[in-house]
């Protein structure tokens, strides 16, 4: 059975003879009622009642017609939807990498907005140790992060941000009192830290290996989310004197912390966050959307 003969159906089907409809459908009359016929015989069931003045719908008739017009329907949106796959430069997929932790937090909303407004684009978002070689093997198509090689030109990297790392403490941590600290005052502490594997984690431990030359038997707790390392600091006491480093740009994530304070720390250590980006998607309407929005993330 061929689409096109439901479609002359219908076309039938809104006018009253074969005369009126071959006119509107801008076929012969001869041409339309071969093909109603067809269609009739194929389905071994009389659908229309043929009249001198009109013609009128059998029940089989209107059954065809209702289940035609739901078909034709269901069709228009696949067309649209691929229409939809052709304007995204056929991209069906998006993958995302990072390795900062804060991500997440700073994306959330975006990923969300994204879903809503490009529903037929499978997006997935991923920590990735070396984001340099996920983007670069193809892996990825956006990351985020701290990125430590140069790359090629199929590679765009934009700048995000330079800043510093910060203490983040309870207020009735002893080093509270202080605006700016030495390094060399912290680590006499019990520390919050990100988790080994994590990128930052290297970053901080080299940092620390170069301001303290004895290692002391400290207690650390490994987190592998912000929130949680937020959470132990705002909860901590006398007896939990624990603190953490992190970006300074954590800050305004502490808002439902009330009893965190973030202090300067003299010589701190550095961390730039980059947007790599591949140009082979840079004509997309849903990767230019994503990566507008990842520009103000900071």
């Amino acid at each position: 059975m061929k689409l096109r003969y439901l479609e002359l159906f219908l076309g039938l089907s809104d006018n009253k003879s074969f005369t009126e409809a071959s006119e509107k459908l801008g076929v012969s009359q001869p041409y339309l009622s071969s093909k109603i016929r067809l269609l009739e015989s194929e389905l071994g069931t009389k659908l229309i009642n043929r009249k001198h003045t009109s013609n009128s719908l059998t029940p089989s008739g209107e059954i065809v017609k209702r289940r035609t017009e739901n078909i034709i329907n269901e069709i228009n949106l696949a067309l649209e939807e691929i229409n939809d796959l052709v304007q995204l430069n056929n991209l069906s997929a998006l993958a995302i990498g990072t390795n900062i932790l804060d991500a997440p937090m700073r994306l959330s909303v975006i990923l969300s907005n994204f879903q809503k407004r490009y529903p037929t684009v499978k997006l997935s978002f991923d920590y990735y140790s070396n984001i340099d070689q996920a983007i670069q093997n193809g892996v990825i198509d956006i990351a985020i992060g701290l990125s430590f090689k140069k790359h090629s030109e199929d590679i765009l990297v934009t700048p995000l941000v330079t800043e510093e790392y910060s203490l983040f403490v309870n207020k009735s941590h002893p080093l509270a009192a202080y605006t700016v600290v030495r390094p060399e005052m912290i680590f006499h502490y019990p520390m919050v830290k990100y988790a080994p594997q994590f990128c930052e984690r290297k970053l901080l431990d080299r940092w620390e290996s170069s301001i303290t030359k004895e290692q002391k038997e400290l207690s650390t707790w490994d987190f592998s989310a912000i929130y949680l390392m937020l959470t132990l600091i705002d909860s901590s006491s006398t007896e939990n004197e624990a603190l953490a480093i992190l970006p300074f740009s954590i800050k305004e994530f502490t808002e439902e912390f009330k009893n965190i304070e973030v202090l300067e720390i003299e010589n701190a250590p550095c961390r730039e966050v980059v947007l790599l980006t591949a140009q082979k998607n840079k004509d997309s309407e849903c990767y230019a959307y994503l990566i507008k929005k990842f520009e103000l993330i900071f």
